[in-house]
């Protein structure tokens, strides 16, 4: 069998298979796109869940008139200006997601850059473009990909629903929100918006105030701040800040359960069960802690280069940062160990109050109170003795015994105390 190379187009379909799975890949390669570039808002339109389109625009520095063209060829990118892969200071550097979205989809760039007085526009079908023209855009970048996977009928053929690839979506903007502070964000899908979140203004509570406002306050009021850090080796350490949620917050699934590194989310197995296990057995079983935990080290101590979605990493001394993880949680656990949340103390003090209610007027007690009467009356129902041969009929007297008489039952047999005697005491 002849051995050949394969045409560019194809290469750069099968490198899209890899590279973006589905609409929320797309979109989160964009938006990482925009954060290099130093935007401070990014707006999102998505329609049909992504697969019609999917439009990010930022108010970054853009791209030069004769980078265009570049910006869309595999393996060219402006991310590793020393072309060393051990020291990565940004979220993109494989040059790879441009082209492999173009690949599959129409993609339209539009781009001003910063010094440079007009903007300039390409357009790409299936990898294939023309020249670039002007544009009337007025700063930043805008990237409009219609049509995705058009290319590729087979991967467009195991999408998920419109509702569900739009929740991919909405949840990719939300990690990208809580780990850039910094940076506004507004989604828009099928023509309603659905997030407006403005950068935050305060910088002593950058991270508390973007995690109340996409976690919501019954977290953030409540949390448990961590920070600490480990020495690497000398001027170089490894350090976590967040917040974690009280043991009587769980969910039944990973859901609210967010961890970045070095500004990325995250999905790594044995980092969540260092988690896990720092909170032993304050949770109960299939029940998992929500937390958001942000852990910074230095970018030779991480290779990021493990996963096309760069969703793992691989660390030089995994234990370290393990025993990070462990330790830093478990110390302000054991100091709040006896908290519980709001939402629940208050649901406990209810039940408890509706047992046994007094009308401050009235003196009256509810129907659910565990004593209508003031008097305890025994319960015990008095036994024929033609009925029970065992039956004692020697009579105490109530002087003797003023709590009654002791009845047990075992197998359904009746026995008695013939004698019984208090002595108390107290």
């Amino acid at each position: 069998m002849e051995i050949r190379r394969i045409p560019e187009n194809l290469i750069n379909q099968i490198a899209a298979g890899e590279v973006v799975e589905r609409p929320s890949s797309a979109l989160k390669e964009l938006i990482e796109n925009s954060i290099d570039a130093d935007a401070t808002q990014i707006d999102i339109i998505v329609d049909n869940g992504g697969k019609n389109l999917i439009s990010v625009s930022d108010n970054g520095i853009g791209i030069e008139k004769d980078l265009i063209p570049l910006a869309i060829e595999r393996h060219a990118t402006s991310k590793l200006p020393n072309n060393d892969l051990s020291k990565i200071d940004y979220l993109g550097f494989r040059g790879e997601a441009l082209p492999s979205i173009a690949a599959v989809s129409e993609l339209n760039i539009q781009t001003k850059f910063t010094n440079s007085n007009q903007a300039w526009s390409l357009d790409v079908v299936a990898g294939n473009f023309n020249k670039v023209y002007p544009s009337s855009r007025q700063t930043g970048t805008i990237i409009s990909v219609k049509k995705l996977f058009y290319a590729t009928p087979a991967r467009l053929k195991f999408l998920k629903s419109e509702q569900v690839e739009k929740s991919y979506c909405h949840q990719i903007i939300l990690k990208q929100a809580l780990v850039n502070p910094l940076v506004g964000f507004k989604f828009q899908a099928d023509g309603r918006e659905i997030i407006n979140i403005r950068p935050e203004s305060d910088t002593n509570n950058l991270y508390l105030n973007r995690v109340r406002n996409i976690m919501g306050s019954s977290f953030s009021d409540e949390a448990i701040k961590i920070e600490n850090f480990r020495l690497i080796k000398e001027n170089q350490s490894a350090k976590i800040h967040g917040f974690i949620g009280l043991p009587t917050l769980n969910k039944s699934n990973y859901n609210q359960q967010h961890l970045f590194i070095n500004g990325r989310f995250i999905q790594d197995r044995n980092l969540s069960g260092a988690i896990r296990a720092a909170y032993r057995d304050t949770l109960p079983k299939g029940r998992f802690p929500i937390f958001c935990i942000f852990i910074n080290v230095p970018p030779e101590f991480i290779d990021v280069n493990v996963h096309p979605g760069k969703t793992e990493v691989r660390f030089q001394d995994n234990a370290l940062i393990r025993s990070l993880i462990v330790g830093s949680i478990s110390r302000e656990l054991n100091v709040s160990y006896s908290q519980t949340t709001a939402d629940l103390s208050n649901e406990a003090l209810n039940r408890f109050d509706n047992t046994t209610v007094l009308s401050p007027n009235t003196q009256t007690q509810t129907d659910q109170s565990f004593f209508k009467h003031g008097d305890i009356i025994p319960s015990i129902k008095p036994v024929k003795e033609e009925n029970n041969p065992s039956y004692v009929s020697n009579t105490f007297d109530q002087e003797d015994f003023p709590l009654g008489v002791a009845l047990a039952q075992f197998n359904k047999k009746l026995y008695y105390i013939k004698k019984l005697k208090w002595n108390c005491n107290c």
